[in-house]
């Protein structure tokens, strides 16, 4: 069995060396009576000497012809602007429907196809439910005095309370067109 401070004594100098702890390499200092402090000149080697012009005078390489212009693709031009119009029923009358767009709302143009959403919102027990239901297809077929005339191609909604069909084109619904997809 080893002896613990012996192993450490042994550890410790292992250490040393690698550090370089316990000798030197070093030289020993200069003697300072034998430092000459004469003054001494350096000099420098001469420059050298331009390179004579050549005769034959080379011509330099010919110029790289110029890069041809970056093709870019083309961007093709944004889609229009879709048209949302938002507004009151006035009135109904078979399949012509009259709405009285919101102030500031553009039509879309005469013959365009859409569809027709209604807002609604509804209490469920503690819950409040809103949204728009879509509730027809239509066709644009005028504008008259700044009111849309829409013919109902197609009812979508067949909602049933008590027995009685929900008739979504009352007088004074609140109504969304957006184009047809």
């Amino acid at each position: 069995m080893r002896r613990p401070d012996r192993f450490l004594g042994i550890l410790f100098i292992h250490v040393g060396s690698l550090l370089g702890c316990g000798g030197s390499d070093a030289l020993p200092p200069e003697d300072p009576v034998s430092v000459d402090t004469s003054p001494q000149t350096v000099t420098a080697p001469p420059a050298p000497a331009p390179e004579p012009p050549d005769a034959r005078a080379e011509t330099p390489p010919p110029a790289p012809p110029p890069a041809e212009p970056v093709k870019t693709a083309e961007v093709a031009p944004p889609p229009p602007a879709v048209v949302v119009v938002e507004g009151t029923i006035a009135s109904r009358s078979g399949a012509l429907l009259v709405v009285t767009p919101a102030a500031g709302s553009k039509g879309p143009p005469v013959g365009s196809k859409g569809n027709l959403f209604r807002y609604f919102e509804q209490q469920v027990g503690p819950f409040n439910t809103t949204g728009w239901l879509g509730i027809a297809d239509v066709t644009v077929k005028g504008v008259k005095e700044g009111r849309l005339e829409l013919t109902i191609d197609a009812e979508k909604s067949e909602i049933v309370v008590n027995g009685r069909k929900v008739n979504h084109f009352e007088a004074g619904n609140r109504v969304k067109l957006e184009p047809a997809k």
